[in-house]
């Protein structure tokens, strides 16, 4: 139905009469100080904070599950086993701080350094591991790890390390990846993914002690609730007085000068 713009026009004003209040005052909500001069932002400040944004962990690295891009495997550093994600999601390399100050390797402090993680919140690094070594799979690697508290995990490897290695050949579905090292092909097999386990009160207790981030799952029924269709009484008053706009048609458009054919379907 065509509207006439004179009508159209009432029908916003006794809408926007009936919104509530705009709290924000409009030189905020266009930008704009007191002055009506447009703010200004500095190229500096914006590139810093592209700079901290670049720093990104995932939260299967923080849960230590294996997801499409992500396989897991076992290393060892200094003798003790360690649990490692290679992890395509996350920028950079990190390793639990616990596990840094047993490893004996130099630990630098340096500025704080922001990690944005996928959902939105941000963790804190404040150290670093410039030349870290470990195995894996009978292999020594080395790489500069970050600090950060993870949880599950000891160690993630992301495209921080992934870039070093060069062409890749990963197979996400029989969890494999090979490549070249000095040379020599390398063939890592990952872990498939863990069985989900009952476990006791005890045990609960023992794995909060010793883990310091995980997830509570809790499981039950849900109703169907119906759900409420009922207009807004201010809303029915403005569908009551333009009932002649808001009433459902019930035949075609009038012809006009420049019409659309409808080719209607026999029995229709």
């Amino acid at each position: 139905m065509m509207i006439p713009a004179e009508k159209a026009l009432q029908i916003v004003l006794r809408v926007a009469q009936r919104l509530p209040p705009v709290l924000v005052p409009l030189h905020e909500a266009l930008g704009k100080d007191e002055d009506d001069e447009i703010l200004e932002f500095k190229p500096h400040e914006i590139h810093e904070e592209r700079l901290e944004d670049n720093v990104q962990i995932s939260m299967h690295a923080l849960a230590g599950c294996n997801s499409f891009r992500t396989m897991r495997i076992k290393g060892k550093l200094k003798g003790k086993i360690i649990t490692i994600l290679i992890d395509s999601g996350s920028t950079h390399n990190f390793l639990e701080p616990t596990i840094a100050k047993h490893s004996g390797f130099s630990i630098e402090a340096t500025p704080n350094l922001s990690v944005a993680v996928a959902n939105g919140t941000r963790l804190s690094s404040k150290a670093v591991c410039k030349n870290l070594s470990w195995e894996m799979q009978g292999i020594m690697f080395s790489a500069e790890v970050r600090l950060l508290s993870l949880g599950v995990c000891d160690m993630v490897l992301g495209i921080q390390w992934l870039s070093t290695l060069g062409p890749i050949l990963w197979d996400f579905r029989n969890l494999s990846m090979q490549f070249h090292l000095q040379g020599k092909p390398v063939d890592l097999k990952g872990e498939t993914q863990l069985n989900v386990e009952q476990v006791n009160s005890k045990q609960i207790s023992k794995i909060v002690q010793s883990t310091k981030q995980g997830f509570l799952a809790y499981m039950c029924s849900m109703d169907a609730e119906e759900v409420n269709n009922q207009v807004h009484s201010d809303i029915k008053v403005i569908l009551q007085e333009f009932c002649d706009v808001f009433a459902e048609p019930k035949t075609l458009p009038p012809q006009r000068n420049a019409d659309h054919k409808i080719p209607l379907k026999g029995g229709k």
